[in-house]
């Protein structure tokens, strides 16, 4: 597990909270006006506990006698037995969470804008307040709550007693003595209401963030009281004192939550993660330090689990609170438990929930399906950048971090998902970036060029990563074959899972495609090697020159060797025959065994004239190689037009500024030969006709056009497939479940090409990683037959644009023309940290700047 301080048990009071993490008092206006319970609330906190969290504080409820304005209400005995249905609806969700709830004395306020001070409270009305508090403790027990929070923070009452404003000239103000008298009574008597064998925690301001407010130095002293008074938590905030609140809105009473204070309460969009953690370090030294081991609570846009993890490992906190962050995504605890962080639906720390709060309205996130009144299950909403991704990556994350110099972050974050960053940082062809929502604005964000740049850089600072085996904690063995992107990736998630892994690779190089078929000037080998050596550092065993299928090992020898689980990732080599006359002449190459011919060190003799017949990645490869080797006429013929060309476009550009000619409607019909070798090819121009499965446009042949064009060599490349001989041997086809990659056969797996046909790299990763997720269930024995959920897309009519300034994207920079004759130096070039500065900068972010004016309700 990857958070193991996070999800690790911790004993608070009479109670084990099974993790650290906390939902944090947070009102949802959807008590009745009464302070009843109603439908909505339940389910409200019943979708939160289904997420797995640790303990749960149920919102603010009212102690005292009075008007609650749709807050909760504890302050009578007939609310116990309803607080008991809701608990119990709760234990249904989860079982192990621990509910708490919170308990609140707030002073009067009015639409008039006046406001109670504690300086207006009469003795008497101060001698009641412990006893209700007792009461209200008394009463939550017996509803069968695990734990009570008395609220000491923000505008309330017993947080205006702390506060260095409280200007009583009784015993209750003035000096710490006297400022801490009306909580300590509280505290005394809710814990003489129920006993010493129930948990009580205290909700505190670490800082009010007010002229001659509480900062640190006294909130320190507080904590410590709090300690020797015997409290079994602490959990600190910060702000929302009315002292710094704006003006009321017309007709509506003062809200503490504006104003710096307030916002440091809720602390937004502009604040770093994690800003008032410091308030929570402070206040553990200072118990811990008197003595004291009360876990403490911290609080204040804790996001993500990696920033979490960090907190408790540092000793910063001893629980995480978090309010918003899991009112976004009440399914943060499982997902970060199951490894997959990325898939959070993070708080964009706007301020529409707190907006609505001091609107008096339902309290909902801006992230949520308009209209709802909870968090959908199963809950996922990405960028479309990250739902484009074949692998899922954190696409927004990771520019977010290279915006802020933080290149090491950003780049693990790749690492996450992709064991290949620098190869598919090369040869991606980034649907990402077709489906980003800048594109509709100006231009989509360069997303691969900026993975590539953080790939160059922190090589360049940092050198290559130190890369330690995975921990062995399975003892079923799993065989792999083929050595490809899909193949490597399989057993690298499968390493990582913590089993014995042996990959069988026929060629006398690993790296299928990435070393064999994409050229030098594209993807250096330096860079695949290294990738490779990484995962054989992990634990992965490579056997080369070792066939499977066909004239080699049989799946029988596999199983009788051991392997439980076999993966096949066999890919797509065999060229396609176009089934033209003169194929067999010499000095006719078919386009993949070429690229490998050329990749290994044993090129071919072209000769000058080179015509290419195909119009996909391969035959532009292909092309492009042959101008290096010293072609002085290249040629690529192709059936149909340049708007159906499967190839790359950006690799058709390349092509043609380096001379290669590429002429469209044009089919071949034959290669004609002198002597037995390749004299030219013959053609026939062709007009296009209603499109075919594929959803390109026939190409019919026109009469009496036929024509012939010169040639040394023709090299096919109109298609490729995967080696029909393997399949014989193996007994079944590659036709998976499309989210384990099941093949069908018991314990076996297949990914990549071989399932696909020619597909791209990081398709091939994206495959592999669901193979080694597929085998994993296998050897658990679960169900291998699954689907996965498609996330909803931010769409950019949900971005608020208007922030941003329309800007041209950044150009890659590339090698001369005139540089790349005669040689395989990488054409292109890479960013400079300013370049990836500016276009990070362009990012919208999507999700975290929302559209506030399209989820009005």
């Amino acid at each position: 597990m990857k958070y193991k301080r996070l999800f690790s048990p911790l004993k608070v009071g009479s109670c084990v909270f099974p993790n650290r993490i906390m939902s944090t008092a947070a009102v949802t206006r959807l008590a009745s006006e009464e302070g009843h319970i109603t439908p909505n609330f339940v389910e409200r906190y019943r979708r939160l506990a289904e997420g797995g969290l640790g303990a749960m504080v149920v919102e603010a409820a009212v102690v005292l006698p009075s008007k609650s304005s749709f807050n909760l209400r504890i302050s009578d005995d007939a609310y116990i037995e309803e607080l008991k249905k809701f608990v119990d609806e709760i234990r249904k969700a989860n079982r192990e969470v621990k509910v708490g709830i919170q308990l609140i004395h707030f002073l009067k306020v009015a639409r008039s804008g006046w406001r109670q001070k504690v300086e207006d409270l009469k003795a008497e009305e101060i001698g009641v307040i412990p006893g209700q508090f007792a009461s209200s403790a008394r009463r939550a027990r017996a509803a069968g709550f695990d734990f009570v929070e008395l609220h000491m923070a923000h505008f309330t009452t017993l947080a205006s007693f702390l506060s260095l404003v409280n200007k009583r000239q009784d015993e209750y103000g003035g000096d710490f003595e006297g400022r801490v008298k009306l909580p300590a009574e509280v505290v005394n008597a809710a814990r003489e209401a129920v006993g010493d064998d129930y948990t009580i925690g205290v909700r505190m301001l670490g800082e009010e963030f007010t002229k001659e407010g509480n900062t640190l130095l006294q909130s320190a002293r507080v904590a410590r009281r709090l300690a020797s008074l015997g409290a079994d938590y602490i959990s600190v905030s910060a702000g929302e004192r009315f002292e710094d609140a704006d003006p009321p809105l017309e007709n509506f009473p003062p809200f503490a939550g504006t104003g710096y204070s307030g916002y440091r309460m809720s602390p937004r969009w502009w604040n770093p993660d994690g800003v008032q953690v410091y308030l929570a370090d402070g206040i553990r030294k200072a118990v811990r330090q008197a003595g004291y081991e009360v876990p403490i609570v911290c609080a204040g846009k804790v996001r993500t689990p990696d920033l979490a993890e960090k907190i408790l490992e540092e000793g910063r906190s001893d629980i995480i609170g978090m309010a918003r962050a899991l009112f976004a995504d009440p399914d943060w605890p499982v997902k970060a438990r199951e490894d997959r962080a990325d898939e959070i639906v993070k708080c964009a720390a706007c301020g529409y929930c707190s907006e609505a709060d001091e609107r008096y309205e339902t309290v909902v996130c801006i992230e949520w399906p308009k209209g709802a009144l909870s968090a959908p299950s199963p809950w996922l909403l990405a960028p479309p950048c990250k739902a484009a991704c074949p692998a899922g990556l954190d696409i927004r994350s990771y520019i977010d971090l290279t915006a802020q110099g933080e290149y090491e972050k950003a780049l693990s974050v790749i690492e996450e998902k992709i064991p290949f960053p620098a190869s598919v940082s090369r040869v991606c062809p980034h649907p990402c970036e077709r489906s980003c929502n800048r594109g509709a604005f100006d231009q989509p964000i360069a997303i691969n060029a900026l993975k590539r740049f953080l790939v160059d850089t922190v090589r360049k600072a940092k050198g290559r990563k130190k890369v330690e085996p995975f921990p062995r904690t399975r003892d079923e063995r799993v065989a792999v074959i083929g050595s490809g992107p899909a193949g490597m990736t399989a057993a690298f998630g499968l390493a990582k899972l913590g089993y014995p892994v042996t990959v069988f690779e026929a060629a006398p190089v690993p790296g299928g495609m990435l070393m064999l078929g994409i050229p030098e000037y594209r993807l250096p080998k330096k860079m695949v090697r290294e990738e490779i050596d990484d995962i054989e550092k992990r634990g992965v065993e490579i056997r080369l020159n070792t066939l499977v299928g066909e004239g080699g090992i049989s799946f029988d020898s596999l199983r009788e060797e051991g392997f439980k689980a076999i993966v096949v990732a066999i890919g797509a080599h065999k060229s396609v025959s176009p089934g033209i006359e003169g194929e067999g002449l010499q000095g006719v190459y078919h386009g993949v065994s070429f690229l490998k011919a050329v990749n290994l060190g044993s090129a071919p003799s072209i000769g000058e004239r080179v015509v290419v017949i195909g119009g996909g990645n391969v035959a532009v490869d292909a092309a492009r190689t042959v101008q290096r080797m010293g072609a002085k006429e290249v040629t690529i013929v192709y059936r149909r037009s340049k708007d159906e060309m499967p190839a790359y476009p950006g690799e058709i550009e390349a092509a043609t500024v380096e001379g290669v000619k590429i002429v469209y409607l044009v089919a071949p019909v034959g290669v004609t030969g002198k002597d037995g070798k390749a004299a030219g090819l013959r053609c026939v121009r062709t007009e296009l006709g209603a499109p075919d499965e594929s959803g390109r446009r026939t190409a019919h042949a026109v009469k009496g056009s036929e024509f012939e064009i010169a040639a040394d060599s023709v090299i096919l490349a109109v298609g490729e497939t995967p080696d029909p001989g393997f399949f014989k041997s193996a007994g079944f086809s590659m036709k998976v479940q499309q989210s384990s990659q099941w093949a069908g056969e018991d314990g076996i797996f297949a990914c990549g090409d071989v399932v696909t046909g020619p597909a791209t790299v990081i398709e091939a990763i994206a495959a592999g990683r669901r193979a080694a997720t597929g085998a994993h269930r296998y050897l658990r024995g679960e169900s291998v037959d699954y689907t996965i959920a498609e996330p909803a897309v931010i769409p950019v009519e949900d971005v608020e644009v208007e922030r941003f300034k329309k800007r041209e994207r950044e150009k890659m920079p590339a090698l001369h023309v005139s540089d790349r004759v005669g040689n395989f130096r990488e054409v292109e070039l890479g960013f400079t940290e300013l370049m990836a500065s500016s276009e990070a900068e362009r990012c919208f972010q999507c999700g975290m700047f929302p559209r506030k004016d399209k989820n009005i309700r």
